[in-house]
């Protein structure tokens, strides 16, 4: 379906609190068809049945009348699922939060390895197979290129996404790094001596593939990869092998630029997806008829502001795009390398920060522990809402007063949508 333009301004009206359509709506009201003509994984089955149940009454959840004028509402609990929109906001801010408190007092890379879309129907039985490979082959390939062009140990924040902003497959990995690395012995800092890239991404690109491939070809030979379906040909070691001839002969993309915006831009844009799946809520501008709209942002060549565009997929599409993305049970999407792996972790930041800095000024700049943070002081700070001001009177506060257990056997995609219609 071809899409459709919309403005800027358009784009940003979404309401972070409270936005206009939810991707459990979506499930809710279309989850038992997409069900009925797809194949879906039992990890998938479940985190459907959270996303339509988070924030309804089949959660549970909490009565509340207003201390001034009797005025009562109910509160559904959250899902808490990883991959869920509709909550996760304070786990978000508070991972953002931290990796903020450690950011290094150096300029910063953001690089990006993705994988050729080739690749994609392998994942559909062995997505954790070609994902723990690209996690492995891109931190190997930077520390490599680290020990050998600052003979120093690089620190790696790592991010996989999986998606494009079309929710379709597209596999890769994002990277921040500090401009440097710290020497073997821990004593000094070793700057890069390029501001412009980390290293060079023709270099990074073609020993990124060969790593990657090499790593794949060693899963066939252990029969790690489940090769069925669509990909059934390829258990053939003959056509696996010429698979590889013809990855090999692709030009793998690598992109590196340095933060000018500042690491604190690439880590929000990091938290944005590291306690949530492809998609916000507030890209989502219509549920209706059978099908969803949804905005998404087309990357301009020319220096000139992203087109915001809109298209509109059967929902049973949509869902079918959202499920791709589903992580592998216990799967970790967010990843340290190099010197900042492991339990040395802060005596290694401590070290850079010395280098950098000298004693005293490390001394003074030492990590505080982070405050508590309850999450209605969170939503007060960040978005400016108190959750406890009575929404009639305005004057009065909002006390519980009866809890709602959860329902012991919740019903499942209609009876969802009914209850929410009601609780509404």
């Amino acid at each position: 379906m071809k899409p459709l333009r919309t403005s800027q301004c358009s784009a940003e009206k979404a309401d972070p609190i409270r936005p206009r359509h939810t991707v459990g709506e979506v499930i809710r009201l279309y989850g038992a068809e997409y069900l009925d003509g797809h194949a879906a994984s039992a990890k998938q089955q479940r985190v459907l049945y959270a996303m339509a149940a988070c924030r309804t009454p089949a959660m549970g959840g909490e009565m509340e009348q207003c201390t001034n004028c009797d005025f009562r509402r109910f509160v559904p609990c959250s899902c808490g699922d990883r991959h869920c929109p509709t909550c996760q906001a304070l786990t978000k801010e508070r991972w953002v939060e931290s990796r903020m408190r450690e950011l290094l007092p150096c300029p910063y890379f953001h690089n990006v390895f993705t994988l050729p879309h080739e690749l994609n129907l392998l994942c559909d039985d062995n997505a954790e197979v070609i994902y723990e490979i690209l996690f492995q082959s891109v931190s190997a390939t930077l520390q490599a290129f680290a020990e050998r062009h600052l003979h120093g140990r690089p620190g790696l924040i790592t991010l996989l996404h999986t998606w494009d902003q079309r929710l379709k497959r597209h596999i890769h990995l994002h990277v921040l790094t500090p401009a440097g690395a710290l020497s073997a012995d821990g004593g000094c800092w070793i700057p890069c001596p390029n501001e412009k890239f980390l290293f060079s991404v023709h270099a990074l690109s073609a020993e990124f593939r060969t790593r990657f491939l090499r790593l794949l070809k060693r899963r066939f030979r252990v029969r790690k990869l489940t090769l069925r379906g669509r990909c059934a040909p390829l258990a053939d070691a003959e056509i696996f092998s010429a698979f590889l001839d013809v990855l090999s002969l692709k030009k793998w993309v690598v992109y590196s630029k340095p933060s000018f915006a500042g690491p604190e831009t690439v880590l929000e844009y990091f938290g944005r997806y590291t306690k949530r799946i492809a998609i916000s809520n507030g890209r989502i501008i219509d549920v209706s008829d059978g099908s969803v709209s949804f905005l998404y942002r087309k990357r301009r060549k020319d220096g000139k502001p992203d087109d915001i565009l809109t298209e509109r997929i059967p929902a049973t599409e949509f869902i079918g795009r959202v499920m791709l993305h589903v992580l592998p049970h216990h799967f970790v999407r967010v990843r340290y390398f190099g010197f900042l792996a492991g339990e040395e972790r802060k005596a290694n930041m401590v070290r850079v920060r010395r280098a950098l800095l000298g004693d005293a000024l490390t001394s003074a700049c030492a990590e505080s522990p982070p405050a508590d943070e309850s999450y209605d002081a969170l939503l007060a700070r960040v978005w400016g809402v108190d959750i406890h001001a009575c929404p009639r009177c305005g004057t009065g506060r909002m006390r519980t007063v009866e809890i709602i257990p959860r329902a012991t056997s919740p019903p499942l995609w209609t009876a969802y949508g009914e209850a929410h219609e009601q609780a509404a």
